[in-house]
């Protein structure tokens, strides 16, 4: 959990990590076969796109297995005497073979019924509610199985039974996730630990463990920092 004080730079630094935006000074170091995937507290969608569009747009190979896969088999089941469809149709299914995408497949439409997306996929971007927004970006999100996932307020627009299904997902995930919540139930649910962003000192502090205890020790050492200022201030 990233944790700070409004203002303290949350969501910039979380910006920078997703690569949307570069730093002041210095730089962000990264491994270049790191992926990562990013879902910001007010996601937007490309205008004139379909929710689906932007679902299946990451360039995972199982995700663009599956996209190329979805096309080669509604193209042939609308040309059923197309040898040439048929064909596409074949050489789609061997790229989900060899990258599992049948996974993917099962994963898309799991993700897609827990929150609540399935019956958006048909729809253009600007027609989409901002939580509907944030949903299918979740859902697009959490399709690449990304090594480093990014989530900005995350259960904001979710539902008790979608929040839910987001938390088992994150509990079962075996990769990095940093998140902003200021729900402490669902942080305290799945985070091994808090990085905590100062405002005054400008620097991240590391604390490992359960949530609400590393929150309370953060806000002992927030109050007596504060009554160390006064006193000095006399």
């Amino acid at each position: 959990a990233l944790v700070g004080t409004n203002g303290a730079g949350k969501s910039s630094l979380m910006r920078m990590l997703g690569k949307l935006e570069n730093p002041e000074s210095g730089s962000v170091e990264m491994s270049k076969n790191v992926q990562v995937a990013y879902v910001e507290q007010e996601p937007s969608l490309p205008p004139g796109a379909l929710a689906e569009e932007f679902l299946f747009s990451s360039s995972a190979p199982a995700v663009a297995a599956l996209r190329e896969y979805r096309a080669a088999a509604a193209e042939a089941a609308a040309s059923t005497d197309d040898e040439n469809a048929v064909k596409r149709l074949g050489q789609a299914t061997s790229k989900m073979d060899a990258t599992d995408g049948w996974a993917i497949e099962s994963e898309m439409r799991r993700l897609c019924d827990s929150l609540g997306v399935e019956h958006l996929l048909e729809r253009k971007a600007e027609s989409l509610s901002g939580g509907e927004r944030k949903r299918v970006a979740l859902a697009a999100a959490l399709l690449q199985s990304p090594e480093l996932l990014l989530l900005d307020e995350p259960t904001n627009n979710l539902d008790a039974e979608g929040i839910q299904h987001l938390t088992d997902f994150l509990v079962d995930y075996k990769k990095t996730v940093v998140v902003i919540s200021h729900d402490a139930d669902f942080l305290n649910a799945f985070t091994e630990g808090v990085l905590y962003l100062d405002v005054f000192t400008r620097k991240i502090e590391q604390y490992v463990g359960d949530y609400f205890d590393v929150v309370k020790q953060i806000k002992a050492r927030v109050e007596k920092e504060k009554r160390e200022n006064a006193r000095l201030e006399k």
